[in-house]
């Protein structure tokens, strides 16, 4: 009886179905707050960044749309190609968007319930990318 291969494909598509939702996500926002860095655009509050280094949202927004936008979505396709460097991006853009999440609910407070679901989604990019690498140095 032959023992059937892991598929080791699997990793990689979740890792790219994650950076691509986070990635489809992010653009419209950054774009949204680039545009109109007062927020109301998304119906955000300035008052919000009371006590934050921020007078507005165009940094955020930048962030929001280079890091959590295109980086997801460059990464998502190097997932889903299987590139080594997918391991890499799945790591740093899952803390960064850990970090981003954190920072926004001590800047803002914890007002959206899908802090929680984003943060499991960092947390699932950084394990998959983790899990990837790990795999890279086993098979040399």
């Amino acid at each position: 009886m032959s023992k059937k291969s892991p598929d080791r494909s699997l990793p990689y598509r979740w890792l790219a179905a994650a950076h691509i939702f986070v990635g489809i996500g992010a653009v419209p926002a950054g774009i949204a707050l680039i545009g109109n860095p007062t927020g109301a655009t998304l119906g955000m509050d300035q008052a919000w960044l009371a006590g934050s280094p921020f007078k507005d949202f165009l940094i955020p927004g930048l962030f929001l749309l280079v890091v959590n936008g295109f980086a997801q979505l460059i990464s998502g396709v190097l997932a889903w190609r299987r590139h080594p460097l997918a391991a890499w991006g799945g790591m740093l853009l899952g803390l960064a968007l850990m970090a981003w999440i954190a920072i926004q609910v001590a800047i803002i407070g914890f007002s959206w319930l899908f802090h929680p679901a984003y943060f499991g989604l960092g947390l699932l990019e950084a394990w998959l990318g983790w899990r990837l690498y790990q795999g890279q140095i086993r098979r040399g």
